[in-house]
């Protein structure tokens, strides 16, 4: 799903951390044998680009996107 924030009122944005807590499998869970099963990975497309905010993020899936003022 693609995302895309107007953020007007802000200049100079950048992206500070952007992670998505996904797995294909919406049954998955951690276990004693496969604790990192379920993770946060790195958002690898969120981009900051004048008073946008876009990534594209997957189904079923808890996204942060952190964003801050370039000084």
């Amino acid at each position: 799903m693609s995302l895309r924030v107007n953020v007007q009122g802000f200049s100079g944005l950048e992206i500070e951390r952007a992670v998505q807590l996904h797995d294909a499998d919406l049954e998955a869970l951690n276990t004693r044998l496969q604790p990192a099963r379920v993770r946060p990975c790195a958002l690898a497309d969120a981009e900051a680009t004048g008073p946008l905010v876009s990534a594209t993020l997957a189904p079923a899936s808890w996204n942060v996107i952190r964003v801050k003022e370039e000084r």
